[in-house]
């Protein structure tokens, strides 16, 4: 612990250069966490689904159906029944 504690900064350059994945920091000899490179989530572009799907234009519209459904208890039945 106090080794990862004082060396921090080369420990995140060694990630960030790739020279390690993952590092494992350890009290008393014994491994407590996992220090682990940030990897982003790859950027979306907005619309590239574009003309895969029809939204009806009246998505926002009450539904009976559903409404029965949860009025009825069928849906989410009260605890117990």
């Amino acid at each position: 612990m106090h080794e990862a504690k004082s060396g921090l900064s080369k420990l995140v350059r060694e990630l960030r250069d790739g020279v390690e994945r993952k590092i494992v920091i350890a009290a008393n000899n014994q491994p407590v966490a996992y220090l682990i490179a940030y990897e982003a989530a790859p950027v979306r572009p907005l619309g590239m689904d574009e003309g895969l799907y029809e939204v009806p234009g009246d998505l926002a519209a009450p539904d009976a159906q559903a409404a029965a459904l949860f009025e009825s208890g069928d849906l989410f039945p009260p605890a117990g029944r």
